[in-house]
């Protein structure tokens, strides 16, 4: 099993979830995304972090840098329903890039669909 990791390039840029057996290993993972590799000017410089949820490690058969669909699979999105009434977390990805460039979502408890925030992927 693999744990997450994240490594986060700024604030403005964000940053990639990574799925490895260890720190060293997600480390080197995530220098292969382009969203990290050329936007570090020192590898040294990189900063990352063991995600959990609770106060528990969350485990993974997925490994390498983690695509938008399985980070909310994980529950690790970075955001909930955009419905004031809703607010829920459990969410899935739309795939029609005909409705949201980049992609979007719909939440599983009131049907709210929108674009995914802050993502150009």
């Amino acid at each position: 099993m693999n744990k997450v990791y994240f490594f986060v390039v700024n604030e403005d840029e964000g940053g990639v979830y990574v799925a490895a057996k260890n720190w060293k290993e997600a480390r080197k993972l995530s220098m292969t995304d382009p969203l990290i590799s050329e936007n570090m000017e020192e590898f040294i410089d990189l900063e990352g972090r063991l995600v959990k949820r609770g106060k528990g490690i969350i485990y993974t058969e997925y490994e390498g840098v983690l695509d938008i669909t399985q980070i909310v699979e994980l529950g690790c999105a970075w955001w909930s329903c955009e419905n004031i009434e809703c607010e829920s977390d459990d969410i899935e990805i739309i795939e029609d890039k005909s409705l949201y460039e980049y992609g979007g979502y719909k939440c599983k408890k009131c049907g709210y669909t929108a674009k995914i925030p802050y993502v150009n992927i």
